[in-house]
């Protein structure tokens, strides 16, 4: 799992800190790899859960903004993953 959300101590501090920064109707990309005997599905879900339960919006793969692509103004999240990668902002 990632070092941010290892720890579920620190969950409530990281959305917090991800409210703060975001720009009204911004977006979080957060991505979490794992490894063999590690349950990144659990990790994840439970940050997820302190991120709703705090007033943010949890955008997921099967939610239908996500398949048909109409994310902030009508992008897809392959397209706002690729433009935040090239521009610093």
């Amino acid at each position: 799992g990632s070092d941010l959300t290892y720890n579920s101590g620190l969950w409530v501090a990281l959305a917090k800190t991800m409210s703060m920064v975001l720009k009204p109707g911004g977006i979080v990309v957060y991505l979490s790899l794992g490894h063999a005997g590690f349950n990144v599905g659990g990790e994840v879900g439970g940050f997820l859960s302190v991120v709703g339960n705090m007033g943010l919006r949890v955008l997921a793969r099967d939610d239908e903004e996500w398949r048909d692509g109409d994310i902030a103004g009508g992008r897809s999240i392959e397209e706002l993953t690729a433009r935040a990668i090239r521009t610093p902002e």
